[in-house]
């Protein structure tokens, strides 16, 4: 995926166990962590570009670049074994899938995030001709997840690079909901749909070339 920078995991919940945690068990799939802080009720521990973060009520796991061939994979087991050793399968209550990174774009950002847009009737409801924003969020359902977002945003005008960030939310509680282990497993499908859209947004950016 062209300017992935980040890979991300959270799972939200009540009263998730913080002072037991092992950070030992955590090591045996991620590797060597080093804390920087434990308290009763948060931990966080890093290793390399990896970010693990423990609280009360989250769990979240960032990959940052360079990203391994297996980080989804070591992830994943290490989320599944903060559910079955410590919190429980069904005290999670949501889960969100991140993917974030950035385009080089063959033309300004801006211009680019107005492509999408209908201007003239932007213009009419804002009663200015300047750039509509710097940010654009488009929502979708694609899987099993609850919704999904696309943010893409520019710095200025000139600028020629484009961030996107997905998010695929999955809400764990509601009927016939997934659950944290399918919505686990629907990850990959998430990362696939992710790539396919940042190389048509590629495609997009190059309109007009030659």
């Amino acid at each position: 995926m062209q300017g992935i920078a980040n890979l991300g995991l959270v799972v939200l919940g009540n009263n998730f166990p913080v002072a037991p945690i092992d950070l030992d068990d955590f090591e045996v799939i991620l590797g060597p962590l080093e804390l920087e802080l434990r308290v009763p009720v948060a931990i966080q521990a890093k290793s390399g570009t990896f970010q693990l973060q423990i609280i009360e009520d989250r769990v979240g796991m960032d990959w940052n670049e360079p990203i391994p061939a297996d980080a989804r994979e070591r992830m994943t087991r290490a989320m599944e074994l903060f559910a079955n050793e410590y919190a429980g399968r069904k005290a999670p209550t949501a889960m969100g899938q991140n993917f974030r990174g950035v385009l080089d774009s063959t033309k300004p950002s801006q211009e680019f995030l107005r492509s999408f847009l209908n201007t003239d009737r932007v213009d009419r409801v804002l009663m200015s001709d300047t750039p509509a924003g710097s940010s654009l969020t488009l929502f979708f359902k694609r899987g099993r997840e609850s919704r999904a977002q696309l943010v893409l945003a520019a710095s200025n005008d000139d600028e020629m690079k484009i961030a996107y960030a997905f998010n695929f939310h999955f809400d764990l509680t509601s009927p016939g909901s997934p659950s944290l282990m399918e919505s686990l497993s629907d990850w990959e499908k998430s990362e696939r749909f992710a790539e396919e859209s940042v190389d048509a947004l590629v495609g997009l950016t190059r309109e007009g070339e030659g």
